[in-house]
């Protein structure tokens, strides 16, 4: 197990590329424009996107399938594992809205 605990934000995904990224609004696909908005946050950019539906999408709030987060802090089980459910109680204590990414490979 290892435990990343800073202040700059990172975009956490599989690794396995392909995921499929789409407004959370109208549910168009929405990969490439994220990729790029993803690009020009990474360079200090807005973390957002200016959405076909009209709107303006905090990069965070759009539907990635598989999971992904924007994050500082995480734990990265290295061997495969499920997480037990009292694991989980206690890591809504300490980081209420946490998620998992599974990363195959």
């Amino acid at each position: 197990m290892r435990v990343h605990d800073g202040d700059r934000e990172f975009f956490l995904a599989n690794e396995q590329g392909g995921f499929h990224v789409c407004c959370p609004v109208t549910g168009e696909a929405a990969a490439r424009p994220f990729a790029r908005a993803v690009q020009a946050w990474r360079e200090g950019g807005p973390r957002e996107l200016s959405c076909r539906c009209g709107d303006r999408h905090d990069l965070a709030a759009m539907d990635i399938r598989p999971g992904a987060a924007f994050a500082a802090r995480w734990i990265e089980l290295c061997e495969p594992a499920e997480l037990e459910p009292r694991r989980g109680t206690l890591l809504d204590r300490r980081w209420p809205g946490w998620t998992s990414i599974v990363v195959r490979g």
